[in-house]
């Protein structure tokens, strides 16, 4: 599940999940809801930090820290050895808690209708008309820049959500296939590119296509040819589609960044935000080839623990480029 929040104008997003009566549980205390806010507000904490955050005695703490414990609220960051004893520094859990009251529920199997904006993202590929191709970067030296990409695992989210999206089109396509941008060959049919052009060098051959592309010139980064803005930090990804322009027949899917950070936040945008990443997107044109739209996205550490796991919009292109 996905929780869509308005902050300063902006749109964050987090994973969430189905609370337990567990975790319910374990939450109706004030004291353990006093601690849950201490450990949002400062990150990883140790008992006696806690104990001068909340006003609670460090004794009473190691019981609600017990119960929190149990129901899979918090966990051990890490550990340090001082004066002999072990001092632990707790984190709370990466995921935010839903409660369930009611609501109309999907059979298994209608993921399509479920995923609108992302199905008619991706339509082309989903359909499995024609041959698609999932294209990673090489983990060998390679490309002008002699780059190793580090994303490739990356893939896996995109192949996931391929996969469950014609599973459910009823499109068992058999030409599937996932090539390293040192074997992609000639650019045919369908394709889904990750990366950015130093860990991808299929990216450069299509990077004078996209509307989002990479400079070549400093700063380094992203720039929009629809805003006529350029953004270097390494954070920004961009997810795009674009007509195949070595083959009218195709299009491109393009997902990646200046960095591997980058490229996660834009991964991340497609596989787990698209409802929200893509609601602009014109759905009553999916099946139009020509079609050039795109979003850059800027990841966000949400819960503080030093990894990307939520996206914000920083720029969208609000319908398509040609007709």
């Amino acid at each position: 599940m996905i929780i869509i929040e308005e902050k300063e104008g902006k749109r964050l997003y987090s994973k969430a999940e189905e609370a337990a009566w567990k975790e319910i549980y374990a939450l109706s205390n004030k004291s353990r809801l006093k601690i849950i806010k201490a450990l949002r507000k400062k990150g990883k904490s140790s008992i006696d930090e806690l104990s001068e955050e909340t006003g609670i005695s460090s004794h009473a703490l190691y019981y609600h820290i017990k119960e929190l414990r149990k129901a899979g609220l918090i966990k051990t960051a890490e550990t340090e050895k001082r004066r002999g004893a072990v001092l632990n520094y707790l984190l709370l859990k990466e995921t935010n808690l839903l409660v369930k009251l009611g609501g109309e529920w999907t059979e298994e199997g209608e993921e399509v209708a479920m995923y609108p904006s992302t199905s008619a993202f991706l339509l082309p590929i989903i359909e499995g008309k024609t041959a698609n191709s999932i294209i990673i970067g090489s983990p060998d030296p390679h490309g002008e820049f002699k780059a190793r990409s580090r994303d490739s695992y990356l893939a896996a989210n995109l192949t996931f959500l391929l996969g469950r999206l014609m599973k459910n089109k009823n499109k068992q396509n058999n030409k599937n296939k996932i090539l390293l941008d040192t074997e992609a060959g000639e650019l045919k049919g369908n394709a889904l590119i990750m990366g950015g052009p130093a860990a991808n060098i299929v990216t450069n051959r299509i990077n004078s296509s996209m509307p989002i592309g990479f400079t070549d010139k400093k700063p380094f980064g992203l720039i929009s040819h629809f805003s006529g803005k350029t953004y270097a930090d390494e954070g920004i990804g961009v997810v795009e589609r674009i007509q195949n322009p070595f083959d009218s027949e195709g299009i491109i899917i393009f997902v990646g960044g200046i960095s591997l950070d980058g490229t996660k936040a834009a991964v991340l945008a497609l596989s787990e935000y698209g409802e929200d990443v893509l609601r602009e997107f014109p759905k009553e044109k999916s099946g139009n080839k020509a079609i050039e739209w795109g979003v850059i996205v800027q990841g966000t550490d949400r819960d503080g623990d030093g990894r990307v796991d939520s996206v914000e919009i920083v720029e969208e292109k609000r319908g398509d480029a040609n007709d």
